[in-house]
């Protein structure tokens, strides 16, 4: 045990638990060893000050005060306290969860063989599995044991009747299909973005006994399989619509935790659909985003990570929503962590200020504001290019163009990434060299970018060729 994950996880303690745990080694039951309460009450006493983890002789005097140095000491009370403090968590976490209590209950009465208050805790057990909310696959983990338990009893006690063994089997493939499906949503979108394979196992041949064995009745198994399928390549709008309408019927089934994953499986898939120019999904995922805000599940600690924020920016702008997106900023901006707050403020104003053609404000924002993440520094870097190209700045745009391919070339980018600003940088460079009444070259360099994946600058390179979009 490191010297500071002691002190780390005290920090980690409201005032409250920590007067709780200062109760719990009090009690006796834990520990008779008073060196340790001293050794407590001086690491809170120096966390509530914010000062640094102490030298270890000093920490040794005021938890053996008058003893002679002993590290060996010293370190085992430094363990024993961090044991009694994870045992305090625990304890605690299973007080605020009944569910998992209960559990333990049933078994250690059906060890002992007390058949009524066997009974008696598994009628609990069976009423808080149906009252509380949930129905993923944690809760069909839930019901398997409680499956089993009535199981093992009836085993002991009734051994002439017929075992419900059909009940477990049912529900051992729903917590399976449940998690299996769940796990490869995530690799499916793994693969989209670092290009790698994976081997889905057992799941592939069993996806057309998903759709005819009547699993899609329960929403734990239908989200991840309607997910698993838009996130594939066949039928994407018809499994991905399904996916919405599941979703926004069945949130309380789940927990904030996977509705949150499920939100940033789909909006991932929404953006990569933006980026091939389906502005189907520019639309859907603005929606999937403010529901997301309204269910405050895009949120962590009340607070919003700044890739989110950028993400709800750039699909605003992209649908022309350019009055929700400086409401947005405006609103949202103060819920950003303290580090991040200035600076993804000030840089998507600055595509606010690009999309409404302000091109001074914006390039001023860009050219002022520090910007650390290597993906929204490539963004900056586009928009300047952008600007400098709509300002007729080509000295400028030139120079910008070679600083963007070494910064590419020298950054650790995915494949995705390098590809796809490999190929606007291209792009561009060809437009700047193209003739105005070059038409066999124009057209050539329309059906290249028509073509081109990824560029998702597609549409702004079609509207910069003479005779192409406005």
């Amino acid at each position: 045990m490191g010297k500071y994950q002691l002190y780390e996880l005290l920090g980690a303690l409201t005032s409250g638990e920590i007067r709780k745990f200062r109760w719990f080694l009090s009690s006796g039951y834990a520990t008779k060893r008073e060196e340790l309460h001293q050794m407590l009450s001086y690491l809170v006493e120096r966390k509530a000050a914010k000062r640094p983890w102490p030298e270890l002789k000093l920490l040794y005097k005021h938890a053996f005060p008058g003893q002679p140095y002993d590290n060996q000491q010293l370190r085992n009370a430094m363990s024993e306290l961090h044991a009694l403090l994870e045992d305090f968590l625990l304890m605690e976490e299973a007080r605020a969860s009944g569910l998992p209590r209960t559990r333990q209950l049933a078994k250690l009465y059906r060890h002992r063989r007390l058949d009524r208050h066997f009974q008696r805790t598994m009628r609990r057990q069976k009423q808080q599995l149906e009252r509380q909310p949930l129905r993923n696959a944690d809760y069909y983990q839930a019901l398997l044991t409680y499956q089993v338990s009535e199981l093992e009893h009836q085993a002991d006690n009734r051994r002439t009747e017929p075992l419900q063994l059909q009940e477990i089997a049912d529900t051992l493939d729903v917590d399976y299909l449940a998690r299996k499906l769940r796990h490869a949503c995530t690799q499916r979108s793994h693969e989209a973005v670092f290009k790698k394979s994976y081997d889905y196992g057992l799941l592939e041949p069993l996806i057309s006994q998903i759709e005819a064995g009547g699993y899609l009745q329960y929403p734990a198994v239908a989200l991840y399989y309607h997910c698993f399928r838009f996130l594939g390549s066949a039928e994407q709008e018809k499994h991905f619509l399904a996916f919405r309408e599941l979703q926004q019927a069945c949130q309380g089934q789940f927990t904030a935790e996977e509705q949150k994953d499920l939100y940033m499986l789909s909006l991932n898939f929404c953006i990569r659909q933006i980026n091939t120019g389906n502005i189907f999904y520019a639309e859907e995922s603005w929606r999937l985003y403010q529901d997301g805000l309204a269910q405050e599940v895009l949120f962590d600690g009340g607070m919003l990570s700044r890739f989110t924020f950028n993400n709800i920016v750039a699909v605003g702008i992209r649908l022309s929503y350019l009055d929700a997106v400086r409401a947005f900023i405006k609103e949202y901006s103060p819920r950003l962590p303290d580090v991040y707050r200035e600076s993804a403020s000030q840089f998507n104003q600055a595509r606010l200020h690009f999309a409404e053609q302000d091109y001074d404000r914006a390039r001023q924002l860009l050219l002022t504001t520090e910007i650390t993440d290597l993906v929204n520094d490539l963004i900056a870097r586009t928009l300047l290019l952008k600007i400098y190209y709509e300002q007729g700045e080509y000295e400028l745009l030139e120079a910008h163009l070679e600083r963007l391919r070494s910064f590419v070339a020298r950054r650790e980018f995915s494949q995705y990434h390098r590809e796809n600003y490999g190929n606007i940088i291209r792009i561009v460079r060809q437009l700047i060299a193209l003739p105005p009444y070059d038409i066999p070259g124009r057209a050539r360099v329309r059906k290249e970018v028509e073509n081109m994946e990824p560029l998702t600058e597609r549409s702004w390179l079609l509207s910069k060729i003479p005779g192409g979009l406005d």
